[in-house]
């Protein structure tokens, strides 16, 4: 069994895998953890900290509450104020300088042995021992072949859910196979 598929990817596609990245990847997680979370405790502590001699603890609130007032659209608000923004602009400065890290268009075959590849930017098979993971984004089908390198195929190339799942399985058995040998 073989599937082959061809398609063009665009910008929206490679900011969906990096955004999908960002949230799934354990150690971006940690670090968005942090900066949403771990800040907003901390803030709050910094002042109670500072202001622990002090006897007006009625302002410690205060302070505290506007702190947390202020700070909670950020978390709210993180992709749309930090993590897409961010995106856009490595993109935009990769564009400028000629390194896209997706290739446009693409032609993928799937076949018993390996993952063969032909786009714009060349030729080349992937074996597929090399599978990290799987994941389903909310535009497509990313199969990581590396920490921060994946195959990105979007939904609209299979015909239906059925062929979906049918081909995530056969991804599934090849790279256990693989692995096994």
């Amino acid at each position: 069994m073989s599937y082959k598929f061809e398609f063009t990817l665009d910008d929206s596609d490679y900011l969906e895998f990096n955004k999908f990245h960002a949230k799934t990847s354990p150690s971006q997680r940690r670090s968005w953890l942090w900066m949403r979370f771990g800040v907003g405790l901390v803030g709050p502590g910094v002042v109670w900290f500072l202001a622990s001699n002090s006897e007006n603890t009625n302002s410690l609130w205060v302070v505290s509450a506007v702190f947390i007032a202020l700070y909670l659209p950020y978390v709210l608000l993180f992709d749309r104020i930090i993590l897409e923004p961010t995106l856009k602009r490595i993109l935009k400065n990769a564009k400028k300088e000629g390194k896209l890290s997706y290739s446009q268009k693409t032609v993928i075959r799937f076949d018993a042995e390996q993952i063969h590849q032909t786009s714009d930017s060349g030729e080349g098979t992937t074996p597929y021992h090399i599978i990290e993971r799987i994941g389903k984004g909310k535009t497509a089908l990313y199969i990581f072949i590396g920490a921060m390198q994946a195959i990105i195929l979007p939904y609209h190339v299979f015909e239906s859910e059925a062929q979906k799942q049918e081909f995530i399985e056969f991804i599934k058995r090849q790279r256990k196979t693989h692995n096994d040998s």
